[in-house]
């Protein structure tokens, strides 16, 4: 959809995504004075404001000044983001648990990945923190994305209250990650006898140009 608005907008015309409920409309503007919608995924016809009020009081949403701004005007691009976030997170355990196994496009989706990329978007953007937010974001930090805990630490947790249990959680995360990253590693030697094996590789032989077999 924002696609289509970015077009529309390169052909002279004012058009902006709105956030109608289970549906993004396209606003587009006529003249400074009147407007109408379109459904690009559907077709061209336009569609007009009292159609979608009506629809609006189906789904129970009372018509008022509020409603309309909130469902029938352009909407902020936070409000966007913030919107695909939460459709990711509430469509990540059905990815899971149908992700096909074949190769293919859909396989190359790294499930995990968005779910993280939507967690972030709405800890950075939202000022709504609960453990249905922290908790999953924290196990993403900590099993797949440890390498962001500078992220963590430079633009999440100056959002939030620093006496407030999100932030005490995300500093001892972000302590616990760094902590492990600063032990020091056992050093593994390619000659020691638990390596011999491991990798075998044949090289010509300096003297008599046969091969011999050494560790690496």
């Amino acid at each position: 959809m924002s696609v289509f608005c970015s077009l529309a907008q390169r052909l002279g015309l004012e058009a902006y995504p709105c956030a109608y409920p289970y549906h993004v409309y396209v606003f587009v503007y006529e003249t400074k004075a009147s407007h109408f919608y379109l459904n690009p995924h559907e077709n061209a016809d336009p569609i007009f404001q009292d159609e979608l009020e009506a629809r609006l009081q189906e789904m129970g949403i009372a018509i008022t000044p509020a409603s309309i701004d909130k469902f029938l005007r352009p909407a902020p691009t936070v409000e966007l983001v913030l919107r695909n976030a939460r459709n990711i997170l509430r469509n990540a355990p059905h990815a899971r648990r149908h992700q096909p196994t074949d190769e293919g496009p859909e396989s190359e989706i790294n499930v995990d990945a968005a779910e993280y990329a939507a967690l972030f978007a709405i800890a950075l953007l939202s000022s709504a923190w609960t453990t249905r937010i922290l908790e999953p974001l924290c196990r993403c930090l900590q099993e797949s994305f440890p390498t962001d805990v500078g992220f963590i630490e430079t633009y999440i947790l100056p959002l939030v209250d620093p006496e407030s249990r999100p932030a005490r959680l995300l500093r001892t995360i972000c302590v616990a990650l760094r902590n492990e990253d600063g032990m020091a590693r056992k050093i593994k030697r390619r000659s020691s006898l638990e390596n011999r094996g491991v990798l075998t590789i044949r090289l010509p032989s300096r003297n008599h140009g046969l091969d011999d077999q050494h560790d690496s």
